[in-house]
């Protein structure tokens, strides 16, 4: 990846996860996280990928996202020096819970 698409993956990670401690309301004892961002450079489109804790509430969150991507793309855009910003899509990072459900495998496993 270029330098500059880099930069203008970190800019749009921070971004959203302003836009969203700005704009979004979340539960109390809900945490979201804005994970990691995967642009394709040229392509029309940004994933940005959260990560909500604790995990039971992460469809309702996930569902209730998806009627910010818009507004998230109109906040970038008044915040970003670029003629075109892609459009966002928020999805679900089970990366990071694969990941931990793994850890805890291989702990119970040394355990016993």
């Amino acid at each position: 990846m270029a330098y500059h698409e880099e930069r203008f993956v970190s800019f749009l990670k921070k971004e959203i996860a302003a836009f969203l401690q700005k704009k979004f309301e979340i539960g109390e004892g809900v945490i979201l996280s804005v994970s990691r961002v995967v642009w394709g450079g040229g392509a029309g489109q940004a994933k940005a990928y959260v990560l909500v804790y604790p995990e039971r509430y992460a469809k309702d969150t996930l569902r209730r996202l998806k009627r910010f991507e818009e507004s998230a793309r109109k906040y970038l855009a008044s915040r970003a020096r670029r003629a075109f910003i892609p459009k966002i899509i928020f999805l679900s990072d089970t990366g990071q819970e694969d990941e931990i459900r793994l850890e805890k495998l291989l702990e119970k496993i040394e355990n016993e």
